[in-house]
């Protein structure tokens, strides 16, 4: 019992169109590396700048906080609003790391915010990408102006590689939306022949003792239960 309940909660939440449950496996697979981020950060932040100990715990303690609600809101299927948070919760995350540090000479801004702009694309799609990349570009002239070791030559490659980060993503993006639509489209294919045919047609899996994933309408005038009604109840 309780490995079931373990299990439920560590899958991806089903949702029931194709980008909805692409994005829902990527916040499967990102949110619990949310969680090790401020840790990590801390530890950091001890070893190189101890100074900062105490607002690198505070913020620690609430991203993890923040981090508990998106992943209990991911679970309710709320996909939409939980790639906005986390999207603007890493976000704003590399801004205070690279502030606190060493600006956008450090590895934190320059990898850490175009791996955002490659994220908020994947979760956000293009406007949420390019969102991102003029944050980014902004927060290191901020930079510039409140730490005199930061120059105007170094603000400007990082921004030349934020735009470039940015066209980038956008290129596999269309080129991911465009190979999404023709798989959409053959399992359409796939499922009109099935519900065509004057037959009960099934899919089960091959682990989880032969589950059944999809079974054609004509079930009903074959055994006299829906297609829902025959997938959610395995004694049938």
């Amino acid at each position: 019992m309780t490995m079931r309940i373990i299990q439920r909660w560590l899958l991806p939440s089903p949702l029931n169109n194709s980008e909805g449950a692409l994005r829902a496996h990527i916040l499967h697979y990102i949110l619990p590396f949310s969680f090790l981020a401020p840790p990590i950060y801390t530890v950091f932040t001890y070893l190189q700048k101890p100074a900062n100990l105490n607002a690198a715990l505070t913020f620690a303690v609430s991203s993890e906080i923040i981090n508990i609600g998106l992943f209990l809101l991911a679970r309710k299927g709320y996909i939409r609003v939980v790639s906005i948070f986390l999207v603007g919760v890493l976000w704003l995350y590399t801004a205070l790391a690279a502030y606190l540090n060493l600006g956008q000479h450090d590895v934190i801004f320059a990898l850490g915010n175009a791996t955002i702009i490659i994220l908020a694309g994947i979760l956000l799609g293009g406007k949420g990408s390019l969102a991102i990349a003029l944050l980014s570009i902004s927060a290191g002239s901020l930079l510039i102006f409140t730490n005199g070791n930061f120059n105007f030559r170094d603000w400007t490659i990082a921004s030349a590689f934020f735009l470039v980060i940015f066209g980038l993503q956008l290129l596999s993006s269309k080129t991911a939306r465009r190979a999404l639509d023709r798989t959409q489209a053959s399992r359409d294919q796939y499922r009109s022949l099935l519900e065509s045919l004057p037959a009960t047609a099934y899919i089960s899996e091959i682990e989880n003792s032969g589950a059944l994933t999809y079974v054609s309408p004509q079930v009903a005038g074959l055994f006299g239960y829906t297609q829902d009604e025959f997938l959610n109840d395995s004694h049938l």
